[in-house]
């Protein structure tokens, strides 16, 4: 199964799915395998990694497109302050573009070519920069954080350049800076080193690079070896111009010369769809991104179950649901056994705490864009904007708040209110689900008070500490702790998952009906977290005007307040199946 037409042009790209993926997706896409994706029960059906937090990037859309143009045009005026810019068309074909950077190599009033191509037959490279008077070649990454996978890109453009014969001596990653600025200011620096483990790490404090006991106290991992010292073989210079070693000593890693790579990418136009996962999958430059969708309609035995327990490799070796569950405590129960309260005096303490207490029942939702949403606050550092908060006594319900802060005018000086409005003259616990996303924020937001000299921080941390030393997080007891545990309350549905929303389906599902039920979130006009980060964004960045704004709001308030009951609601059921299991 191939694609009867294929671009012929050898790209990074193409490389980067040789390095993570079987032969056949280097020329060809998930879509021309003809699956027919069902979309209708997405979080239900489908294979998901770790982690419970809902919160995805939007889509490739206009607010993308509006983000990300908006810093490459801040970095195309950084350049520019450092010498004499040249650019070749993106209007013109790859090989006049090509044409057009050996003019300009040649050039003595160029300093720095902006999206130079190389071409060495059929394989063109384009990085963000090449350098002449330094004779460097360098990448733009929009993000502050660097992993393994980075070593792909400035290996092949050296590759390319050098089989052009462009002289380069030094090879760098700009980056955006996470020093703190102020609202959507945007600034780079630069980094001669990437972070050779495959999960990435951010540069907290990205102008102390010579200092090796900031970054070892900083925990960057750009460049730096497990003692806190600098690695120099870690440059990316050494690892794709010089065959340097890296990763892992049992397993060491080190680049082949670029002929033999493209020979198999060319070789790959004829590869075949292996009918399932393939060792090639999953390589260690990381997986195959198509891997959900392939275990979706090829694996279907394994949809839904939570990929910290039933992993890719096991897939991948051929094994069996049963053969996992041999070695699983968690899934051969998920096989076998029913609906059970494992812990029955944990499961206790969950429904009598917040029984007879005054109780804050709440849910956050945020934004983070590759620029400081707010003064004090990072590159991608979430900016909670919107609060939703039940307050019941004795599981009566007697307020309720929805509020929202626009993200174009929002400050840290709005924090205060926020913590106050969750504080509520110290009620005796706060509910959330999955304190892991709320607690965080909280001390981020206290942090940038300390950092902007706010008067009265000191008060403000003193009620976040009550807050989060009061926290009953209703996904501990439906989280597993391992493949060899069971939670406290084991529903076999979930598959070792224990996201709010399919617990919501179980409730649905199975018919049980609370005094609390919620609308169905597909019901819903913002369905998830990543809708409501998406409003959010269009409103910072201008997509959305005041009227529409305004509007927007009744629709963030609806999904957010929904979150909240949807707490309640699972109170509800451990209460219920308390009952039931006795």
């Amino acid at each position: 199964m191939h694609m009867e037409k294929v671009e012929q042009k050898i790209t990074f790209g193409k490389l980067k799915k040789l390095l993570t993926c079987q032969p056949y997706f280097i020329w060809n896409s998930v879509e021309d395998l003809g699956l027919d994706k069902n979309d209708d029960d997405i979080d239900q059906f489908s294979f998901q990694m770790p982690g419970i937090v809902d919160v995805v990037a939007p889509t490739v859309t206009q607010v993308q497109m509006k983000t990300f143009h908006k810093v490459n045009e801040e970095f195309y005026d950084f350049i520019q302050t450092l010498g004499r810019v040249a650019w070749t068309s993106k209007m013109s074909s790859m090989e006049e573009r090509a044409e057009e950077t050996k003019k300009l190599l040649r050039n003595p009033g160029v300093d720095i070519i902006f999206e130079p191509v190389f071409r060495y037959g059929d394989a063109f490279s384009v990085p963000t920069i090449y350098d002449k008077k330094n004779k460097k070649i360098s990448n733009l990454k929009i993000s502050s954080s660097t992993k393994r996978i980075d070593l792909v890109k400035p290996y092949f453009d050296y590759q390319i350049a050098n089989k052009c014969n462009v002289k380069v001596e030094a090879i760098s990653y700009f980056v955006l800076d996470t020093k703190k600025y102020k609202a959507f200011e945007i600034a780079f620096y630069e980094t001669f080193k990437v972070n050779t483990s495959t999960t990435s790490r951010n540069d907290k404090n990205a102008k102390q690079h010579n200092d090796f006991v900031s970054m070892r106290r900083k925990k960057t991992g750009n460049g730096v070896n497990k003692k806190g010292v600098h690695d120099e073989k870690n440059t990316i210079f050494n690892i794709v111009a010089c065959a340097a070693e890296f990763g892992s000593k049992s397993k060491p890693i080190q680049f082949e010369g670029i002929d033999y790579y493209i020979r198999l990418i060319k070789e790959a136009k004829d590869a075949e769809f292996e009918n399932g996962l393939t060792a090639e999958d999953n390589q260690a430059f990381g997986s195959n991104p198509a891997t959900p969708t392939i275990i979706e309609y090829l694996h279907p035995q394994f949809v839904g179950y939570n990929g910290k327990f039933v992993k890719k490799k096991d897939i991948q070796e051929g094994k069996t649901l049963q053969e996992i569950a041999d070695n699983s405590l968690l899934i051969q129960s998920i096989l076998n056994e029913p609906v059970t309260i494992t812990e029955r005096d944990e499961a206790h303490s969950y429904i009598e705490r917040l029984e007879k207490s005054r109780v804050i029942w709440y849910d956050f939702e945020g934004f983070s864009l590759p620029f400081p949403t707010i003064a004090g606050f990072t590159p991608f550092q979430q900016a909670t904007f919107q609060v939703s908060i039940i307050e019941t006594n004795n599981m009566e319900e007697k307020k309720k708040i929805n509020h929202i802060y626009d993200p174009q005018t929002f400050s840290y000086t709005d924090f205060p209110e926020l913590i106050d409005m969750i504080y509520s003259n110290k009620a005796d616990y706060y509910v959330v689900y999955n304190a892991g996303y709320e607690n965080p924020r909280m001390m981020e937001m206290v942090a940038t008070l300390r950092d902007m000299n706010y008067p009265g921080w000191v008060e403000v941390q003193e009620k976040v500490l009550w807050i989060i030393e009061r926290t009953v997080d209703l996904a501990k007891p439906f989280a597993a702790g391992s493949k060899d545990s069971l939670p406290i309350v084991f529903i076999p549905e979930l598959k070792g998952k224990h996201s709010i929303k399919l617990i919501e389906k179980y409730i649905t599902k199975n018919n049980y009906w609370f005094k609390d039920m919620i609308k169905p979130y597909k019901d819903l006009t913002i369905q998830n977290g990543g809708m409501a980060m998406e409003a959010a964004i269009q409103r910072a960045i201008g997509v959305v005007g005041d009227n529409e704004w305004e509007e927007k709001q009744g629709v963030l308030k609806e999904y957010c307040e929904n979150d909240v009951r949807a707490m309640i609601m699972v109170y509800q059921l451990i209460k219920e199946l308390f009952k039931q299991k006795s």
